[in-house]
């Protein structure tokens, strides 16, 4: 039930592609990782990851092999991150995938929220911060106590980002401009 993107390395790496996975990472709500030797070593992957850090996401780590001394020079919020064991060992026999739709599906209505405000927000930077692309009404105040949801003995899955931040809070500044226009228009 969940739609996944995933780099089977048969695409051509050039500025569209990257320009394309950067897209398919802001519209994710999960960022998953698969943790390996490979994978850590890679300079793509290093970079999917950092943006999908810039931009708050839920990053699920999925350790499929040890990866090799590469992992230290990752970044430190990226080695504090817990990790799911998705290679059959003899201390993991089972492979994980319930564990797997769990975290996705943990507090899924916050990441979801996450992602739409960040879209919305991004979308205003990429017009020049327009007025007319701030939040409004019923979305605005969805937004703001978005911001203030409170998460008992967890982390939040998401980040609010200071682009975020910045698009919400001037939302709330032109909220007493519009409420006029909008009575004006009356």
């Amino acid at each position: 039930g969940f739609t996944a993107w995933y780099d089977r390395g048969d695409l051509p790496l050039e500025i569209r592609f990257l320009a394309e996975v950067n897209e398919v990472i802001e519209k994710a709500d999960n960022f998953i990782f698969i943790v390996s030797p490979h994978s850590v070593r890679s300079e793509y992957c290093r970079r999917e990851l950092e943006y999908a850090l810039s931009l708050g996401k839920r990053i699920i780590m999925l350790m499929h092999h040890q990866p090799d001394e590469a992992w230290d020079t990752m970044p430190d919020d990226v080695k504090k991150m817990s990790m799911i064991y998705i290679k059959k060992t003899d201390r993991y026999p089972e492979l994980p995938g319930k564990e797997i739709i769990e975290t996705i599906c943990r507090q899924r209505e916050y990441t979801e929220k996450h992602t739409r405000i960040l879209l919305n927000a991004l979308t205003w930077q990429r017009q020049a911060q327009d007025p007319r692309l701030l939040l409004y009404g019923k979305e605005r105040k969805a937004a703001l106590a978005w911001t203030r949801a409170r998460f008992e003995n967890e982390t939040p899955p998401s980040r609010l980002t200071s682009l975020q931040k910045k698009f919400i809070d001037e939302s709330e500044k032109l909220q007493p401009i519009k409420q006029v226009a909008f009575f004006l228009q009356k």
